[in-house]
């Protein structure tokens, strides 16, 4: 009987970690949209920083901190490559796995996901065109 009840007790304990880990997400994306709005005013950052609460409980610590989305789509670095790589391979195009490795030999690693993003925009755009999975710079000149 006594065991039921520890059980019970450290049921309510983990619901109410859970709870405040919760509540310090909410206090982060907060913090993080409050530093946008400001950024967006053009208004200088706050003197003092806004600085984690300290835990509640020994087990309930802050979340780490997350990245934050880029507004405004790609990176211009991972855009401005895989064109230049597209412009090098000339007629014969690039697949997506041909551009992953040709960014990381050069010393750019680039997600999968990002990359097939890009291409597809590129595409939507009129800037590249697809064949048999391969991407071809449209040559505009």
């Amino acid at each position: 009987m006594a065991q039921s009840k520890v059980d019970e007790i450290l049921a309510e304990r983990d619901a109410l970690a859970a709870q405040i880990r919760s509540l310090q997400d909410q206090l982060a994306g907060l913090d993080r949209a409050v530093a946008i709005l400001q950024r967006a005013d053009g208004g200088a950052a706050p003197k003092t920083a806004a600085r984690a609460p300290k835990p509640l409980i020994k087990d309930a610590r802050p979340p780490a901190p997350r990245r934050t989305k880029r507004a405004g789509g790609p990176r211009p670095r991972n855009q401005a490559l895989v064109l230049e790589l597209l412009a090098e391979a000339g007629g014969n195009g690039l697949s997506v796995t041909d551009v992953l490795a040709a960014g990381a030999s050069r010393g750019t690693p680039m997600a999968r996901a990002s990359i097939s993003s890009l291409l597809s925009r590129l595409k939507r755009q009129g800037q590249v065109e697809s064949n048999d999975g391969r991407y071809i710079l449209i040559d505009r000149g």
